[in-house]
């Protein structure tokens, strides 16, 4: 009877050790968030307070919006005292790390009038800015990409959405290349229309939201894949494409002379 008396004394006296080793833990915690927060970007900021967030359970402590990477604090905690370090997101512009690298996004209505495809005098510092924010030292594919909203477009420029959005991705894209020199060969452009929405287009607000411009800095996986499209395209021979089928009408192939390549029927290329 002593001997179990004398153990559970024992293992009593050990329970500091929990509530030690629990305090040194969070301790750790709180100097590697500290130490990660010297970020050059409002992205990588971003991440690092959601984790925080998650970690420390400080609520809604704080909230990072695209507008000049603006910060609201509340709650309790850390996190009303961390501050971003990049303050030259432009406005109307939010920034968003993904596993498949940096996505900008950019409300069109700061950078186009109503239903143009041209650059404004705003739309030119904007894009100023985030290059030298984000895109001067990119040295991997950069994706260009532009959106619009559900109402129908119908001019003899721009007969549709289509035309309209990658006519916008378009001229970010020539911009890049004019004015600031970026590689064509880091870049491609698409036009998504209406078809990649944000926000559902119930209100004015939430079209607004959907007319935008993205442009995707690729790093990791998506950029390997998108340099193997790349290199495949440029090693791909006329040779090795799949022969059109000869439309009615054609005159038959005429046979290759002499060592010569093959004459493919129909010739369209």
């Amino acid at each position: 009877m002593e001997e179990e008396e004398r153990h559970n004394e024992n293992a009593g006296s050990m329970r500091w050790l929990l509530t030690y080793a629990d305090m040194i833990t969070l301790l750790l915690g709180l100097f590697i968030v500290l130490v990660s927060t010297r970020v050059v970007s409002v992205a990588q900021y971003k991440v690092i307070a959601a984790q925080a967030e998650r970690v420390f359970g400080a609520g809604k402590a704080m909230t990072i919006y695209g507008e000049g990477g603006k910060v609201t604090a509340g709650g309790t905690g850390i996190l009303p005292y961390l501050k971003p370090m990049d303050s030259e997101t432009p406005e109307g512009t939010d920034v968003r790390r993904t596993a498949d690298g940096t996505l900008i996004s950019m409300s069109t209505g700061v950078l186009f009038p109503a239903g143009s495809a041209e650059l404004t005098a705003k739309a030119k510092e904007v894009i100023d800015k985030i290059y030298n924010t984000y895109l001067k030292n990119a040295n991997t594919n950069i994706m260009i990409k532009g959106h619009t909203d559900n109402r129908p477009m119908s001019s003899a420029m721009y007969p549709s959405n289509w035309e309209l959005s990658t006519g916008r991705a378009g001229a970010v894209t020539r911009y890049l290349i004019s004015q600031h020199g970026v590689n064509p060969k880091q870049l491609s452009t698409a036009g998504y229309a209406d078809q990649a929405p944000v926000a559902p287009n119930d209100t004015e607000e939430n079209r607004a939201k959907n007319r935008r411009i993205e442009i995707f800095v690729l790093s990791g996986a998506a950029n390997r894949m998108m340099n193997n499209i790349q290199k495949a395209s440029e090693t791909t021979k006329k040779s090795d494409l799949i022969p059109m089928p000869p439309k009615p009408g054609d005159k038959p192939a005429e046979a290759p002379a002499e060592g010569g390549g093959t004459t493919v029927p129909g010739g369209g290329f």
